[in-house]
């Protein structure tokens, strides 16, 4: 089989879900009739894919029950509500709104991942601007620094000092709020 044979299923099923619903819509069917009639479309078209299919020939019992919960919940609501819209939308912008749904999936993640690294940034900022001196000793190495101008500035607790040190100057340094 051709790699993109399932890809190109899939796309034109998805395209032309909202045609189909709307051409039931508008003949006079109910809206809580065109999705049960969707969705024994989909199981029919699901159990012939997985039946000449070996990779699904082997599922468990259990990982169907699952799949056909998760159908349920996660997809039976949205399509209801969806096939309300379309009594009263045009088809072409259900299928807008539809084609739109991958981009409104994808924005909030992206958002989502933006500000967990903004919150990372501040938290890595805010333990290094703890320590006494960090602040006057990155504006001085502007980046360009060792481990051991690292360890000087802001020793680990416990840690025993650097040799040209003692051990009360090692301790001053440290920071008094801590862990």
């Amino acid at each position: 089989m051709n790699p993109w044979t399932p890809l190109v299923v899939a796309t034109l099923g998805w395209g032309s879900a909202v045609v189909f619903t709307r051409a039931l819509l508008t003949s006079g069917v109910p809206t809580l009739v065109v999705v049960p009639i969707r969705f024994t479309v989909a199981l029919v078209l699901l159990v012939a894919i997985s039946s000449s299919w070996k990779r699904f020939r082997g599922m468990d019992r259990r990982h169907w029950v699952r799949g056909v919960s998760l159908g349920v919940v996660a997809l039976a609501m949205p399509n209801i509500l969806f096939t309300m819209g379309l009594e009263d939308l045009p088809a072409s912008i259900g299928g807008l709104l539809v084609a739109l749904i991958p981009v409104a999936t994808i924005v909030p993640a992206l958002a989502a991942l933006a500000l967990a690294a903004i919150a990372c940034a501040t938290l890595i900022a805010y333990e290094a601007l703890r320590y006494p001196f960090a602040r006057s000793w990155i504006r001085s190495h502007r980046g360009e620094f060792t481990m051991e101008e690292a360890r000087r500035v802001a020793p680990r607790r416990g840690a025993a000092p650097l040799e040209a040190e003692s051990a009360s100057e090692a301790s001053a340094d440290r920071p008094t709020a801590g862990y």
